[in-house]
């Protein structure tokens, strides 16, 4: 088993040649996070498009653990991909209300496919959703998922720390 290396403090000798500032975590200052910064100006421009008609604007605010993780929980990335755009559609602490066609468009697949898709999700992953018929769209519950997510986390963060511990 391999084991893993002692990561230099941000402030060694070995971190400066690296070219990394000084600092706990070595992350970058507030000014280099910005879209244009990170993903060039044409959508830097877009991304600030307040609501346009267009949808484009804007951005999603993803939990790196679900990024990281999802191929090890068993997730396909269609529906990863299908996921996001349940996040995407997350604006506060409800859960996230979408019609199902909009989901079908977004995600360039027929109605029937997304249904199939959550179905899956829903028996393999616990997704449940609800059909309010005078508003014409389905509120999903990732809250089962997420805990998923979550659990899967901590047991990858366990790992780690005993295999670094292992090699010390």
């Amino acid at each position: 088993m391999a084991r893993l290396k002692k990561k230099p403090s941000s402030s060694s000798p070995a971190a400066k040649a690296a070219g990394r500032r000084p600092g706990p975590k070595s992350q970058p200052s507030n000014q280099d996070r910005s879209v244009a910064q990170r993903w060039g100006e044409r959508l830097g421009k877009i991304t600030g498009w307040r609501r346009n008609g267009t949808g484009l604007g804007g951005y999603v605010p993803v939990v790196r653990s679900f990024l990281r993780l999802y191929a090890r929980l068993g997730l396909k990335p269609t529906q990863a991909m299908l996921i996001l755009h349940l996040m995407d559609s997350k604006w506060d602490a409800q859960h996230p209300r979408l019609r199902s066609k909009v989901l079908a468009t977004r995600l360039g697949m027929e109605p029937q496919q997304v249904k199939r898709y959550l179905k899956s999700l829903s028996d393999e992953f616990g997704l449940t959703w609800t059909y309010d018929r005078s508003l014409r769209e389905y509120t999903f519950d990732l809250s089962a998922l997420l805990e998923l997510v979550a659990e899967r986390a901590e047991q990858v963060r366990e790992e780690h720390r005993a295999r670094f511990e292992e090699g010390e």
